[in-house]
């Protein structure tokens, strides 16, 4: 028995060995010489003889499925790499055509003698039949694999059409008969392309059921499944895709028709089931895939129609919602469903079949929002599934599908508008834009939006229903604005002057309404309109509430109550950018004061958060631009007066960060006349301040500023670009002390700080090098500072991920390009390049450097080679460590034979 066992093992450890060898063997390549190919055809032909004689050994014994497994990945193994020598030698193409009588005489799938010739027919259907009988799953696994790979093989070198498509056939009944483990293998690789090309529509409707059954019934295989919907030969199979979501559509549907329940689960809850299955049941997943391999789609127009009546029919009458029948609906089952087409790419899906989706989704959404199911976490997981990831996905995908040609678009806005949608404002904006781009593709859809939303009617309703409609009239207006076809021109324009006329009906009511964020978008899309247009007439019915609108903004904007990110703050700047971008068109009603209270509110909101995003440097860059010589003196005033304070303390670096982004939007302004000269002298002053603050951060070691260094060589950095000031000595040590200073000490902004010391070092040398060559001592302790700070942090004692590793290669090759701006000004540096090679070899010599972050410190090494004379070299093999000796005669030998210019082509 002992022997026996050893047997066993020894036979698996062996065949294990062998799969490893085949799989890791580069043999079938051009790039191989013959001579060993031939020897490893010779050794494959070996060893088909010895899987031959082990396969017949294993036939006159009782099944065991250990040695079975052993055998059969052996097999797999070795026909894998007969694929390839056929593929790429020429002496087995006529090997394989040798076999193809065999196959002729028997098509059935499990007949593998056309690849595996060692074992005829018989022998392999008697394997396939003691499997089938005795085999545990891991034999039946391979044996699918096998077939697969047969399948494959077929597909490519067989050229008899008939007998191709005989063995397909086969094939694909085999393996429907198999499904059960089947499935994970097709899934995988570029199985599912194969398979999905052998199968007629009902066995890929058949397969795709139980997929998407296993996988929303069996807790077992659910993660299993769902990893196996995420892989890219499936995300890929457009085919595939459509199969999976018309099964997990029927899915549902079944739940939908389920019997009463003698024992019923906590999780299945009473739920009208009327309109749900209406329409699910006229799905015919069958037609749909026939359909698609004919290339036939416009046959699921009338489909499509018929469901959508049903949808129709429902926003005209509101069905009873309570059921006392006894009928139960498993929730959970149906969230796990609405997974499976989470994960499936519907976006991508032909134009015909979005719209399908759409109103089965929509069929979905309306059962449940007019069920009796209680409002928990499961209805609410079910909801978003619905809105968010389903609906607003297909509609917001590219190839908006045409929706208009089968639903009532602004029954289904009104219906949509009277929810409370588990969608942020923003998303549900989108999701009516979406809707009624699909509205404007067809005019007589279009035309009928003003019968089905009271909002576009002549005569509309009081000011309490416009202000609830207003989000979705909002939305409709932003699609009116860009529709741009002439025939729709009169229509659109007395759709938007109707929206004006609710607009300013909401804002003659002082009751709060007009903080409303709907109402700010509104009115600024209506400024906009009007201004583009130039519509005089109705931009008078707009500018008397402008003063209201401007202190409504402000007040929104001074509110300590509402989240810096809030739809009424992001609103409200909206607008207010609107106002300052055409100011001087409303000079005569803004108040007099309107650029200083819009910049007093933006720095102290500013300042409460202690963020330099809650204003915005667009917003900033507006007041900026908008504001006159006699506004801008004493806003840059305050300004400096803020940025001193900030400078002065040291316990909130993120205030410091504010001010800086408020002066890059100074920097970025577009200034003229006496404006510019405003600028200039404000930022010579704040240079100064910033030296203060550099020299108080290098005398404290950088422990207390390290964290506000990064706004400051930004600054300095757009300073140095836009070419504002003169670059005098004093602000050209600021730049010197700035980079040493930050990068003194590590810090978690690390790899920005160096890459901005980077771009700040190659600016001043390209434009600045005039005044950068006076300097050339200080501008060499910033290199080496650079030079050190990515060395070591960039080597492999440090594990890294390979993110993190790309990020400090990224360091490394600025480093690199800004030594070869060195090689221009050979003469300045022709002295010191051998102190900076000195340098670069003992961070080698001291760190195993990422190869990554390597290759671009040894194109450093060769560009400073090219300025070193025969005197430096010289200098340095006297002078180096005998280690740095070695790398140093390495890289002179490269940079003569590879780098140094000889003047030859």
């Amino acid at each position: 028995m002992i022997s026996g066992d050893c047997t066993l093992l020894f036979l698996q450890i062996i065949s294990k060995l062998m799969c490893h060898f085949l799989r890791g063997t580069r043999v079938a390549d051009h790039s191989v010489p013959s001579q060993i190919v031939l020897k490893f055809s010779s050794m494959m032909t070996e060893l088909q003889d010895l899987l031959g004689k082990l396969g017949q050994a294993l036939l006159h014994r009782e099944h065991n499925c250990l040695l079975m497994v052993a055998f059969l990945q052996l097999c797999y193994n070795w026909g894998e790499m007969k694929v390839l020598l056929i593929h790429y030698s020429v002496k087995y193409e006529s090997a394989a055509d040798l076999q193809l009588a065999a196959l002729q005489e028997d098509i059935s799938a499990t007949n593998l003698s056309y690849l595996h010739p060692y074992l005829n027919s018989e022998l392999w259907n008697l394997v396939a039949q003691r499997i089938d009988n005795f085999g545990e799953a891991d034999c039946k696994e391979l044996l699918v694999k096998l077939i697969l790979q047969k399948l494959q093989a077929v597909v490519l070198y067989v050229n008899n059409n008939k007998t191709r498509q005989d063995i397909m056939l086969s094939a694909a009944r085999h393996l429907m008969s198999h499904i059960r483990e089947a499935w994970p293998i097709i899934l995988t690789g570029a199985n599912a392309l194969l398979v999905t090309s052998v199968l007629n529509p009902e066995q890929l409707e058949c397969f795709a059921n139980h997929v998407v059954q296993e996988i929303g019934c069996s807790s077992e295989s659910c993660s299993e499944g769902l990893d196996a919907l995420k892989k890219p030969g499936v995300q890929e199979n457009r085919i595939l895709v459509v199969a999976f979501t018309c099964a997990a559509l029927r899915c549902i549907m079944k739940l939908f028709s389920g019997i009463k329940r003698k024992i019923d689960r906590a999780s299945h809850q009473v739920v009208h089931l009327t309109l749900a299955r209406k329409v699910l049941t006229r799905l015919d997943p069958c037609h749909i895939l026939t359909c698609m391999s004919k290339d036939d789609l416009e046959a699921l127009t009338p489909v499509v129609r018929d469901m959508a009546s049903a949808v129709n029919g429902s926003f005209k009458k509101e069905e009873d919602s309570l059921v006392t029948d006894g009928w139960k609906l498993d929730v959970m089952g149906v969230q796990r469903y609405l997974h499976i087409l989470e994960l499936l790419p519907l976006q991508h899906t032909p134009g015909i079949l979005k719209s399908l989706l759409v109103v089965s989704i929509l069929a979905l959404a309306i059962t449940f929002e007019r069920s009796d199911i209680s409002r928990g976490e499961q209805l609410s997981n079910i909801r978003s599934l619905l809105y968010r990831h389903l609906l607003l996905g297909l509609l917001d995908s590219p190839g908006l599908p045409d929706l208009s040609s089968y639903l009532s678009i602004g029954q289904l806005a009104n219906w949509l508008t009277n929810l409370d949608l588990p969608l942020s404002r923003d998303l549900q904006c989108l999701l009516f834009q979406r809707l009624f781009e699909s509205s404007l593709s067809c005019s007589s859809t279009l035309h009928q939006l003003q019968d089905e939303m009271p909002v576009l009617q002549k005569q509309s309703s009081q000011w309490p229903q416009d202000m609830k409609t207003l989000g979705t009239a909002v939305a409709l207006l932003q699609v009116l604005n860009k529709h741009e076809n002439p025939e729709d021109q009169s229509l659109c324009l007395k759709y938007q002057r109707r929206l004006l006329r609710s607009i300013v009906r909401i804002m003659e009511h002082q009751d709060g309404a007009a903080a409303s964020p709907s109402v700010f978008e509104g009115y600024n899309l209506m400024l906009i309109w009007c201004l583009q247009e130039g519509d005089s007439k109705q931009l008078e019915k707009l500018t008397p509430h402008l003063s209201t609108v401007v202190e409504a903004c402000l007040s929104q904007i001074r509110s300590k109550d509402l989240p810096t990110q809030s739809s009424s703050i992001k609103s409200s700047l909206d607008l207010l950018a609107t106002l300052l971008q055409y100011k001087f068109q409303f000079n005569a009603v803004l108040p007099s004061n309107f650029i200083h209270r819009v910049w007093s509110e933006l720095a102290n909101q500013d300042m409460s958060a202690g963020l330099s995003t809650v204003g915005g440097s667009e917003h900033m860059q507006l007041v900026f631009e908008a504001a006159t010589e006699k506004e801008l003196y004493p806003i840059l005033q305050d300004l400096k007066v803020i940025t001193k304070v900030a400078v002065q303390s040291s316990e909130k670096p993120e205030i410091l960060r504010a001010r800086l982004s408020i002066w890059k939007a100074v920097i970025q302004s577009r200034f003229s006349d006496g404006r510019i000269n405003a600028r200039k002298m404000a930022l010579e002053q704040l240079c100064q301040m910033l030296t203060v603050f550099v020299n108080r951060c290098r005398v404290m070691h950088g422990t207390s500023g390290e964290s506000s260094m990064l706004p400051v060589l930004e600054l300095l950095l757009t300073i140095t670009q836009k070419s504002l000031i003169f670059m005098s000595p004093e602000m050209l040590d600021l730049c010197f002390e700035s980079v040493t200073t930050a990068l003194a000490v590590d810090s978690p902004e690390l790899l920005s700080l160096c890459s901005v010391s980077l771009q700040l070092l190659q600016v001043l040398m390209k434009f600045r090098e005039s005044v950068v060559l006076d300097c050339i001592p200080s501008f060499l302790q910033c290199y080496r500072q650079l030079a050190t700070t990515v060395a070591s942090h960039g080597h492999v004692d440090l594990r890294y991920s390979a993110a993190e590793v790309k990020q400090y290669a990224v360091c490394a090759h600025g480093l690199e390009r800004l030594t070869n701006l060195l090689k221009e000004h050979k003469p300045y540096f022709v002295r010191v390049a051998a102190y900076i090679v000195a340098d670069l070899l003992q961070f080698f010599e001291t760190y195993t450097l990422y190869p990554e972050v390597k290759i671009h410190y040894s194109n450093c090494i060769h560009s400073l080679l090219s300025i070193c004379d025969s005197h430096a070299i010289l200098f340095l093999s006297r002078t180096l460590t005998p280690a740095s000796q070695l790398l140093l005669k390495t890289f002179y030998t490269t940079y003569n034979k590879f780098h140094r210019f000889t003047g030859k082509v």
